[in-house]
């Protein structure tokens, strides 16, 4: 059985005609969350199917992963975290758009 994680998820979606740029962009811009030790994984979901809810649709989650809750809150605080937020300031308003963001905690795991 795989051990719970503490989560950050952010929702965003590319620009019209840039998601080239926005895939590139969050390529590199992920090898700066992973100067931070206490980060196990990172995921970049792309939507394949969204029910109808206009622009507040995301095209992408990502799911960055922490093995404690203490480890997520270091993060925050870190190096890294501020060299990714001036990338994020720097670069991210020409290819793409956040929707929203959020940390989250593991409250209960159903498993077969």
């Amino acid at each position: 059985m795989r051990k719970n994680r503490y989560l950050w998820l952010t929702a965003s979606k590319a620009k019209p005609g840039k998601e080239k740029e926005y895939n590139d962009w969050y390529d590199q811009h992920v090898t700066t969350f992973f100067e931070f030790p206490g980060l196990k994984r990172v995921c970049r979901n792309r939507n394949y199917f969204a029910f109808e809810f206009g622009d507040k649709v995301a095209q992408y989650i990502v799911i960055y992963e922490f093995e404690t809750k203490e480890a997520l809150e270091a993060f925050a605080k870190s190096e890294a975290a501020q060299k990714a937020k001036k990338e994020y300031e720097d670069g991210w308003a020409d290819i793409g758009e956040t929707l929203w963001t959020g940390w989250w905690e593991p409250v209960k795991t159903l498993e077969r």
